[in-house]
């Protein structure tokens, strides 16, 4: 934890505790000196720093390591099901849900399954929107891997519209991203829902 940033943000949540009171018309400083919120700055930072540390790492580096697979193969790599939790942009509340993700190797070229998590959780761990968060895991995997086709889709309901605005609890948003054969070819993309409607066994 940096300590310069860490200041910032325990100052900016006191002072958003400080601003709760003023709109309230509560009596000044009542809420940080509640012994239930007296850490509560601390405890919001510390939770932060962990929900946004994927601006520390560069997504297409987790990427660089491949090795050939049978070089006549065609075929269709599927990791689903991969955990997501992000912070709407928006409202910093909380979106969670799945990501699937379907993809062709180009010669052969694949990569440790855990990598494709690791991008995932990446661009995940940063201040998102969910239809950007699918493209940007899209663009990375097409661009560093080249494949003949990449599919992202994610599944996800957001807090910003559970408990707050219109009040849909039980709303899902589902967003997808495709790429190459998974846009070209209508009968790869149907392969891929096929699949995972089965959890990948034929």
């Amino acid at each position: 934890m940096k300590e310069k940033g860490s200041t910032k943000m325990i100052e900016g949540i006191s002072l958003f505790l400080s601003g709760i009171e003023e709109e309230m018309s509560l009596p000044e400083g009542s809420l940080l000196q509640d012994k239930n919120l007296v850490a509560t700055p601390h405890r919001v930072t510390s939770m932060f720093l962990e929900l946004l540390n994927g601006y520390s790492e560069d997504p297409g580096s987790l990427l660089d390591t491949t090795w050939e697979g049978p070089t006549e193969s065609d075929s269709l790599v599927i990791i689903s099901d991969i955990d997501l939790v992000s912070v709407c942009a928006h409202h910093l509340a909380i979106f969670r849900g799945v990501v699937h993700v379907g993809y062709i190797p180009s010669r052969g070229r694949i990569v440790g399954l855990s990598k494709i998590v690791r991008v995932v959780e990446a661009f995940a761990h940063r201040l998102q929107l969910q239809e950007v968060l699918t493209e940007q895991i899209a663009s990375t995997i097409d661009t560093v891997l080249t494949p003949q086709g990449v599919i992202v889709v994610i599944s996800a309901s957001h807090d910003c519209m559970r408990v707050r605005g219109v009040h849909s609890r039980n709303s899902i948003t589902i967003t997808s991203a495709v790429r190459g054969l998974f846009l070209s070819d209508p009968g790869v993309k149907a392969e891929f829902f096929s699949l995972l409607n089965k959890g990948g066994n034929q």
